[in-house]
């Protein structure tokens, strides 16, 4: 593999910038689909977020090719100390203040979580999961517990509101998330495509009595666990994942087509590949992930 150096003059450069500007991509379109393809990877590992940023030091492979980002002069490298979506963020991430309204049994509750561990305690039925089930929300994932969004409104009410005040990625931020018709969501006051888009700037791990199942179960809610876990940490897993489902439902309802008509059947060899493709990149991104764990 041929190893080469790529000098920036800003603190990061994004991953499908970097494929152009390296000329690994002739286009943004090219670079996306290399990404997507999972054809790119970034610290050793399957990247499937084109706008993934890279800092001083990070290392990039593509094809035949390995490309280290370094900068252009010690402004860049110093912007780099504490910025890096891997270290600032693991280290210093915290919940400030979480209010919420109309969320099952919390009608109206603010909850300001102390420095260190919190130990949430009290009698039952009182709403300590329903607690740590609204926080974790703030994740961009669905509830822990299997709960449909109309099942997290308080009864005889419309809507819920939750509101998380935190610290990440060196700053301060705020996100809201409001859960009636559907589901909605803010971030630093700007309103986001979907409540999902949260993941990554809010991260968290729930471990419940529901997941002894990881131990005493089958594989299937060891692969979901992984998968929440690693999509906070690369967002765009999510959407290779999504793809996989989506490739995997078409499959399946071809199947049960072809049982009336034999001639559909010469289109499973497109679906199967799809299916593949899509899969192996799963797999290439979950092995990296358990590795380094």
């Amino acid at each position: 593999m041929t190893e080469t150096t790529q000098e920036i003059h800003t603190p990061f450069i994004r991953l499908d910038a970097l494929l152009k500007l390296t000329g690994l991509a002739e286009t943004g379109g090219q670079a996306k689909w290399m990404v997507l393809e999972g054809q790119v990877k970034v610290g050793g590992e399957v990247c499937l977020q084109r706008g993934r940023k890279l800092y001083p030091g990070d290392r990039m492979e593509a094809g035949n090719r390995a490309v280290t980002v370094t900068a252009a002069d010690e402004t860049a490298a110093a912007n780099r100390t504490g910025c890096h979506p891997m270290a600032g963020r693991e280290s210093a991430m915290r919940a400030e203040r979480m209010e919420l309204r109309d969320f099952r049994n919390l009608r109206e509750t603010v909850w300001q979580p102390g420095p260190g561990i919190n130990v949430i305690w009290g009698e039952n039925a009182q709403g300590k999961t329903n607690l740590l089930e609204a926080l974790w929300l703030f994740t961009g994932s669905k509830s822990f517990r299997g709960a449909r969004d109309r099942e997290l409104i308080a009864l005889s009410q419309t809507e819920a509101q939750l509101n998380l005040a935190f610290y990440a990625e060196d700053r301060r931020q705020e996100a809201a998330i409001k859960i009636g018709s559907r589901r909605t969501a803010e971030l630093n006051g700007i309103p986001q495509s979907s409540a999902s888009s949260l993941a990554g700037h809010f991260c968290g791990v729930v471990f419940s009595p529901a997941h002894l199942t990881l131990i005493k179960g089958g594989p299937e809610e060891r692969r979901r666990f992984v998968d929440a876990a690693y999509c906070q940490l690369r967002p765009g897993y999510l959407g290779g994942l999504r793809e996989y489902m989506r490739a995997l439902a078409q499959r399946n309802n071809l199947l049960k087509d072809c049982r009336g008509h034999g001639d559909l059947a010469m289109m499973l060899d497109v679906w199967d590949q799809r299916l593949a493709m899509a899969g192996a990149r799963l797999l290439r991104a979950r092995s990296a992930y358990i590795a380094r764990l």
